[in-house]
């Protein structure tokens, strides 16, 4: 009897030391080890200001412990930085501040996160001012010749914008635009009250190699700080080369509140303009 004793107290035991055994190994909120590569800001944009980087992690099923880094980029680093860095399997969003010498936020980059079970290897995160700047998103560095491709126009922490006018420059050998559309920076626009759009894209009498766009509110802001894609632009590729895109810094390009004078900031703006600029691969 008392041997059955024992030989059942043993089997219980058992059992509970392999059901906490599985429910620790499918806690899926465990944290797993990836490489962060930050893409960093040049020299001229204050690259060497750069202290401090803190990484921000957002997940709806906890509160997650921000991480912090001691960084001085190096004068002649490439442009890019990696961290060794801790993350859950079920982070969401990602938002990496660089800091300077005085805690102030300087740089601010940020993405989406898509975790699988088995983690991700690397997340890359373009470090950009927290002053108004216009940036291109292209999805891929190359296309084929006769493909279709589109770029992203991005506009980051701007307030108070009621228009926008720009002029982008493009080889006109290369590639050729075919339509606009309008991004999703408008979404909060009323109904009512639309958000306008033009562009010459369709026009025979536009200057060659030169796509301009005009965005305009029919009712004020409310004043916010915003962000968001303002346009997608999308081409056909001609014939191989190297297409290089870019908006252009000319009496064009303007960024206006409801009173006709320009957004906060838009000499900051202006002095970031090289972000809007990036070159396709055709081959």
């Amino acid at each position: 009897m008392k041997r059955t004793y024992q030989k059942g107290c043993f089997y219980w035991l058992l059992l509970f030391f392999i059901v906490l055994i599985l429910s620790c190994s499918f806690d899926e909120t465990e944290t797993a080890q990836t490489t962060l590569e930050l893409v960093l800001p040049s020299l001229s944009e204050g690259r060497s200001e750069i202290k401090m980087i803190r990484i921000l992690i957002q997940s709806d099923q906890r509160t997650i412990p921000q991480q912090d880094f001691s960084m001085t980029p190096s004068p002649d680093s490439s442009g890019f930085q990696s961290l060794n860095i801790f993350i859950p399997l079920d982070a969401e969003f990602i938002r990496v501040e660089a800091l300077g010498s005085y805690g102030e936020q300087l740089f601010v980059g940020e993405s989406v996160l898509s975790m699988e079970r088995e983690g991700i290897s690397e997340i890359r995160v373009q470090l950009d001012p927290i002053t108004p700047v216009l940036k291109f998103n292209l999805s891929s560095s190359f296309a084929d010749v006769g493909a279709d491709f589109q770029i992203e126009l991005e506009l980051k922490h701007v307030r108070s914008l009621f228009a926008l006018t720009l002029q982008i420059a493009y080889p006109d050998v290369f590639i050729e635009p075919y339509a606009v559309e309008l991004g999703d920076f408008w979404q909060s626009a009323d109904e009512s009250a639309p958000v306008l759009m033009v562009s010459d894209y369709n026009l025979s009498a536009q200057p060659p190699g030169r796509l301009s766009l005009g965005f305009v509110r029919t009712v004020e802001s409310n004043g916010d700080m915003e962000s968001g894609k303002i346009a997608t632009i999308f081409f056909h590729t001609k014939q191989t080369g190297l297409a290089t895109i870019r908006v252009l810094e000319n009496p064009q390009l303007t960024a206006q509140q409801f009173d006709g004078s320009p957004v906060d900031n838009f000499e900051e703006l202006i002095g970031y303009l090289n972000r809007a600029q990036v070159q396709l691969e055709i081959r």
